[in-house]
Parts: C-alpha cells; structure tokens; sequence
C-alpha cells in the first residue's frame, strides 16, 4: 500500500510495532451532502418563535428582524393550539421554527407532532433552543425529529450559521445542525480572492482554503487582483501585503476607491508590527492574518467579514407578533 512497517523492542520491556500508510484525506459524507444557504438569501424567510420565557422571545425577534427574516408570529407553548386555527396562517408557507425548551425531554416528540400537523408548518426546519443543555441533548433532539440544536446563551452569528446550515440540508435523516457543524460549515461556499506571489505560501492557502470549502482564485501580484475584481464579485480578498508590479497597500486603495469599496480586505503579512497594522488600516483592510497561516485563525476572520454570497441586510423593518402585540 505503499507505507512502512517496524518493530522496536527491548528484552524485558516488550516491543512496540508501528506503521504507517499514505492514505489521503477527504471530507466527510456530512460536509459534502449539506450546503448552507447563503446568508442573504435567509432575508424574508417565514420563521415562527415559539417560547414560554417572554425576554427570550423578544430577544429572539429581535435577532431575526434583524437578520431579515420575517417573523410571522411569536408565541408561547400554550398559544400552540391557536396555530392550527388562526386565520393568519391561512395561505402561509413557515420555513423556520425557532422553539424555545428549558430542558429536551420525552415530551417533544408530541410537541413536533402537533406543529406538523398544521400545513403552514409541515415543512419547516424546527430548531430547538435550549436554556438547560445536557450531554447527549443534541442527538435526543434528533430522535424526536428536530433539525438544529443550539444552548443558549447564543449569538447572532451562531443562530444565523445554524439557521442556514438546516435550511441547506436537505437529507431527510442525518446528524443535527448544532453550532459546532455550522461553524465548519461557516464558509462552505464563501467566494475568495488570494493575492500572493510566493509559490510556497499559494500552496499553503490553496490547501488551507480547500479545507474551508470556499471557492477561490489566485493572482500573484496587486495589479492582477484589482483587475479581477473588476470582472467578477468576491465575498472576501486576501491580500499579501509585499508583492511585485503593485504592493498590497497601493492594490487595496484603489480597489476601495475606484473599484469596490465594500469588499472586505485581509491583509497577509509575516510583519506582526503595530506600524505594519496601522499602515494596513490606512489602505482600507479590515483586518489582518499574519504568517504563517493557521486555519483555525483565517476561519474565523472569513467568517468575520466573508458572509457567504454577502451580508444579510440588517436593520430590516419587520413587524412580528408578541403575544398578541405587534412590534
């Protein structure tokens, strides 16, 4: 198979026997079958709230309304009986459920049985918000056919990836939507320029860039990223900093001022000094990933300022139900 085997041993102690195999690493079933919706494309989505605590059903349409998603009503577990008959419904298609627990217990398997008894429901990804997580939680809340899991307390970010990532999985069976599978999955399908004319460092990007998922191209000095930007839209820029025909800094200033201003710029430089930093700030770059590159760090940075396909719009005016009350 194209490895090695040995033994090392020493009388009276034992031996130990070791091999190793070339064996190249793929990605998982799970990765390849789910595929996050784009962020943007969660704007105007029917999500309903359903929760028994009122600050965390505010606080939850709160999050949503900003997101762009329309929330359609918000409720408490005892109002659950009303969905089914409420003339609002009539005609409406809810894409998400956002359902407030403290705790999964025996008796959400009735609870989902009743929401998808109501034809406004049927097809919509249930995601369980926990207040009480326990270990095992998230394959309890699979059991009883729930899509995503996530604890509270969670962030913006976190409800939007898992949102996403259900809403991208269309296999009628399979491991849940928790926070953790959404966060490897944050930049599955993220569009990115690399700017980098050292042979060694455009592998090392190239391998670490595979291993997110994005789609990405490649250009070797600054000139050739400001034209690539001009033929086709990315959602991030990764920038070397010293390049030749044109530098990092001379690129991402005219990309900001004559091509386009809203594309967020990373710098890539081995510099870690403050005057570096602030002279990449003055260009128009957002921020920085300094070399050599560690995937766990540039994952966090893409998902920082690289959405996948853009931003959500935020600030959205939409009107949601509480408790009867409309906000």
């Amino acid at each position: 198979m194209g490895g090695i085997i040995w033994v090392e041993s020493e009388e009276g102690k034992g031996s130990s026997f070791n091999f190793k195999i070339p064996f190249r690493a793929k990605k998982s079933i799970v990765h390849q079958e789910i595929h996050p919706i784009p962020h943007i494309t969660l704007v105007g989505k029917a999500v309903l709230i359903i929760d028994d605590d009122s600050e965390s059903r505010q606080l939850t349409c709160f999050i949503c309304s900003d997101i762009g998603m329309n929330v359609v009503a918000v409720v408490s577990f005892a109002a659950l009986r009303e969905i089914s008959t409420h003339r609002m419904y009539d005609g409406l298609k809810v894409d998400v459920i956002l359902l407030g627990l403290g705790r999964i217990d025996r008796g959400l398997g009735a609870v989902v049985r009743s929401i998808k008894e109501v034809k406004a429901l049927e097809a919509a990804k249930i995601i369980a918000l926990c207040s009480e997580p326990r270990k095992g939680d998230a394959q309890s809340a699979r059991d009883e056919d729930i899509d995503g899991y996530i604890s509270k307390p969670y962030t913006k970010d976190t409800l939007t990836n898992v949102i996403a990532t259900a809403l991208g999985d269309a296999r009628p069976d399979g491991p849940i939507a928790t926070r953790h599978l959404a966060d490897e999955l944050s930049c599955k399908g993220m569009r990115v320029l690399l700017a980098e004319d050292n042979s060694i460092n455009i592998r090392l990007m190239e391998i670490v860039l595979q291993n997110l998922g994005c789609d990405f191209d490649v250009v070797q000095d600054g000139k050739a990223a400001c034209n690539a930007l001009k033929i086709k839209d990315y959602d991030v820029v990764l920038m070397d900093v010293h390049m030749p025909v044109m530098n990092g800094l001379d690129a991402t200033r005219q990309i900001k001022e004559k091509i386009n201003p809203r594309v967020p710029i990373i710098a890539l430089t081995a510099a870690a000094l403050q005057e570096e930093k602030a002279k990449c700030s003055a260009a128009g770059m957002v921020d920085i990933v300094i070399k050599p590159v560690r995937i766990d760090e540039l994952r966090a940075k893409l998902q920082a300022w690289g959405n996948p396909q853009g931003s959500p719009i935020a600030g959205q005016n939409v009107t949601c139900r509480i408790d009867g009350e409309y906000w």
